[in-house]
This record gives C-alpha cells, structure tokens and sequence, in this order.
C-alpha cells in the first residue's frame, strides 16, 4: 500500500507540524518506556489536562470526530497523519485517548441527545476521564465470554461481577461497560452495554502492580452497583453489537506502543558487552529481538490493514442514500472477492447476499461488519487507488 502523502495531505502534515512546534516541544530522545508506562501519577494527569484543553481551544482535539460534536470530520487518513506528527513531540499520552477513540464515539452512536450534550464537551475538553471496562478473568480476550451479571430492578440495573485490565480505572470519571443481563441466552445475545459513574458505591478499583514500578491497569469491582436503565447503551441484548462498534473504533485509537523499539535494541546490543563478550554475538539476545522485531511488525502491518479498511469506509461513506450505499457494498465485496483466496470469496460473497437480504440492517451495522471483515481476513493493505477505482465508481 502506498502511504505517501497526496498534495493535500502533505498540506495537512504542515499545518499540524507547524501548530506541534508552536506549542510544544520537539523529541530529541526516547523517553523512558517505564516512565510513559506509569500513567497513574498527579503530574502526568494534570500535564494531560493542560496539554488537552490547549488543543481543544486550537481544534486539534478530537479531529475525527464529526463538525457537530466539536471536531473537523477529519478522515482516516489526516487522523493518521496528526497521532504520526504528534508522536514526535514531548506531550502526555495514555490518559484521553479511551473517552476520544472509544466512548465518545459510541456515545454519538447510541447515547440521547440530552447525554451527548452532557458528556460529549467536557470529554474532549480534558475536565472528565473514561476507561473501558470489558476484559474479564475468566474471558480473556472473548469479550462474549463475559460472567459480570446486570439484573435488572425497576428503572435501574443491579451490576455485580469484576473486570480486569483497565487501562486508567483508578483516575476515571467514567467507564463504558458491558455486562450479561441473560445467562440464558447465546453468548452474544445475552449482554447489554451501559455508561457507569466510576464513583459509583460498590465500584472498587485495585491497581495491578507491574513489573515496570508502574501501576496503569487495574481490577474494578462491582458489589451491587446501581446503573439507571437511562444509561443504557443501545436495546437490551444490543450489547455485542454495541461492543464491535467500540472494538472497531479501538483498532485506530490505542493501536500504538511507545517505548524503545527493536531497532534501537539492536544499536545498544551493538555498543554493549557482556563478560568480554558483544551482546549482539549472544544467540540468546540475537533471538530476543528477531521475535521482538517480528511481533512489532505485525503489530504495525495489522494497524495498516485496519487504515486500509478504513480508507475504503471512507468512500463507502459518501453515499448519500440507500440505493448508492447498497451499490458501493456490491463494488466493495466484488473488489474483495476478486482479491482473496475462492474460500474468502464465497465468504464475502454469501455475507453480500445477507446484508442485502436483511432489511432492517442499519448502514452503521453493515459498515462495522465490512471493517471487520477487511481488517480481519483481507490478506494485505489494499492500496487508495484500488479502493477509489473500485467504490467510488458506483458513488458517481
């Protein structure tokens, strides 16, 4: 895929870089990784909330959220481009980036206009914090696995159960949460998605201590918590579909790591020595960072095949009404078919055939279904030239 910067987006580049170097300091070294890891402090919250407030006032806040909640309708694209920009500078990370990326865009998807009127500004302005609470001890990373019951009581929920691996749960104002409301049910059928006040009684949060001396994640407990049913998210048993909407918006949001790469390892195992022997000569370190090396390189060809995914929404987005938005599915799960292997093309094949056979399926639940199927099975990023030759036509 080729990721040079068109005209206009080396014109985005600029601005951003010249907004960046009026504001704030220039990287002139790796900071510690250990450092940026322990995201719990007072001084790094407080240095976050200066450093957010400074680019709401300029705009450069949340830019890919849509012009009427505050944000420029930026595309994938230039919200690439600004985290690549402002990763060059010395600025607090790891404390907004949950309420921005995640909630914040699916509370513009399932909240009441009177909730996004409430959460939405002083969300992006940096005055109130949210976490994500979905893992689970026993789930792991199958978010459908979940055990944590919601039973409901008259016009609230009753909330107990324990999630684990919250990033920010011991400083946030907020958490999104999903929940079991029906052990009965499939898996995917039996949860509901709600907002919670994480200063909640019942709710306990114990930080998990790390390696690093840091502390950024965390156990939350709920013992009998009150969430009223108007902080629902979506229908009841909506609760997996409102998660994917989440999940998906996470992909771009908190895809990337900060820290000492594989390369730099490389140059210090280079430089160094142990015991009169160099450390790039030791098999043990030389193995350490290949697999090093190989797991930041998925990592990074998984967050391109997700830009990928995204770049083709972007032109799927631009249909304006149903007959062109059905017309740009066909051209998208064509354009697929013909570039995947014949069981991948049956497969999109036949999901064209139900997204085209279900009524009621909204365009925002068909679109998060095609992202991730993009992102999930397609083989390799597909370039911007192929997606606008093969959507964009059936827009026209």
């Amino acid at each position: 895929m080729d990721f040079n910067d068109t005209p206009q987006e080396a014109e985005f580049r600029a601005k951003c870089r010249a907004w960046l170097e009026a504001n704030a300091e220039l990287k002139t070294k790796k900071t510690n990784s250990a450092k940026n890891m322990n995201i719990g402090n007072k001084s790094l919250l407080e240095a976050a909330a200066e450093w957010q407030k400074k680019k709401y006032d300029a705009g450069w806040a949340m830019i890919h959220w849509p012009k009427e909640f505050g944000g420029i309708g930026a595309t994938p694209i230039e919200r690439i481009i600004w985290a690549q920009e402002e990763s060059k500078f010395n600025v607090p990370k790891g404390v907004y980036e949950i309420g921005l990326g995640m909630a914040g865009p699916v509370m513009m998807e399932y909240a009441t206009d009177e909730q996004k009127e409430r959460y939405l500004p002083p969300m992006a302005e940096g005055k109130e914090i949210w976490c994500q609470l979905f893992s689970e001890p026993s789930a792991g990373s199958d978010v459908a696995g979940l055990r944590s019951k919601a039973v409901q009581d008259g016009e609230n929920w009753i909330v107990n159960g324990q999630k684990v691996w919250t990033s920010g749960a011991h400083f946030s104002d907020f958490g999104i949460l999903v929940v079991r409301h029906d052990p009965g049910l499939e898996k995917h059928k039996g949860l509901t998605f709600f907002f919670v006040d994480m200063k909640s009684p019942g709710i306990e949060v114990k930080p998990i201590k790390q390696l690093t001396g840091g502390s950024s994640f965390n156990e939350v407990y709920f013992n009998d918590v009150v969430i009223p049913d108007s902080q629902r998210l979506g229908e009841i048993g909506d609760g997996w579909k409102v998660a994917i909407t989440t999940l998906m918006n996470e992909r771009l949001a908190v895809g990337d790591a900060d820290g000492v790469d594989a390369n730099e390892a490389f140059e210090l195992a280079k430089k160094h020595d142990k015991g009169g022997e160099q450390l790039i000569d030791n098999n043990a370190v030389r193995e350490s960072i290949a697999d090093w090396y190989c797991e930041a390189s998925g990592l990074k060809n998984t967050k391109l095949r997700t830009m990928s995914a995204d770049i083709v929404l972007s032109f799927v987005f631009l249909s304006p009404d149903a007959s062109q938005y059905q017309s740009a599915i066909d051209s998208l799960t064509a354009l697929l078919s013909m570039s995947c292997s014949p069981p991948l093309s049956c497969f999109f094949a036949s999901s064209k055939a139900s997204l085209a056979s279900t009524p009621s399926a909204s365009p925002t639940a068909s679109l998060s279904f095609i992202r991730v199927v993009i992102a999930t099975f397609h083989p390799s990023p597909i370039s911007p030239s192929l997606c606008e030759s093969g959507i964009t036509t059936s827009l026209k």
